[in-house]
């Protein structure tokens, strides 16, 4: 990925009613959605959505992460909604998903956004977001690898990528990438089941994953019999 961007260290301020509930991390989840729907209730100016952005961008305290997760993906989603944001939002979830210091679920909910927005983006726009989910395809760590493959693998079926992007050439080598992430790897695996993709080198992947004694995770090794399963029957 690209050098990362500064993460929004200091703590999240605003006076405006409804950010500060959505920040509020000691208010009950419900009230916090429904908060969501108060501030999208009507077009969000310059200056709001400025502020929206620094709240999706500021840190996430320790042991919060599953609820703050869910929170802001779903105001991602209640923009992802509305027009006239992508402008200003694509850029900045291009730079957390580029971010090393921001949370890992967040970093990859950016991926995913931004392939979700792309149908519905300018020529300019399309390019943030296909220039961010490339470069995450050679990101090592955690899921973005595998995320980025998913989203570019998507568009590409839907005819939004021009270019010499080939999902089952990607799938292939992240699949068999012994450096990247096995939760890439895996996806990447499942990726070329799908995509029918049946070579030596990854079979006997399937084929060491799939042993309960290769220490993988529990979804590596399902989705090593999986494709030992579909490969078994296409042969």
């Amino acid at each position: 990925m690209p050098a990362a961007v500064a993460q929004r260290s200091e703590p999240f301020h605003t006076d405006h009613p409804e950010l500060k509930v959505l920040a509020d991390v000691g208010t009950k989840l419900p009230e916090r959605f429904a908060a969501v729907e108060r501030l999208l209730a009507t077009p969000l100016s310059a200056g709001v959505l400025t502020e929206t952005i620094a709240f999706l961008q500021s840190p996430v305290s320790p042991g919060t992460e599953e609820r703050e997760r869910a929170l802001r993906n779903g105001l991602l989603n209640s923009l992802r909604e509305h027009t006239g944001y992508a402008e200003v939002l694509v850029p900045a979830l291009a730079a957390q998903a580029a971010d090393e210091a921001q949370d890992p679920g967040l970093r990859d909910y950016a991926l995913q956004h931004l392939a979700a927005w792309v149908p519905d983006l300018d020529e300019a726009g399309r390019t943030q977001a296909f220039t961010a989910l490339q470069d995450a395809l050679s990101e090592q760590t955690s899921t973005y690898a595998g995320t980025a493959l998913v989203g570019l693998n998507d568009l590409s079926r839907k005819g939004l990528i021009s270019g010499s992007f080939d999902a089952a050439v990607e799938a292939r080598r992240l699949a068999l990438d012994a450096e990247a992430s096995v939760l890439s790897r895996l996806t990447a695996l499942a990726l070329a089941a799908e995509l029918k993709i049946d070579t030596a080198e990854l079979t006997a992947l399937a084929t060491h994953w799939s042993q309960p004694a290769s220490g993988v995770p529990e979804g590596a090794r399902r989705a090593a019999l999986n494709f030992l399963k579909l490969s078994t029957a296409r042969n």
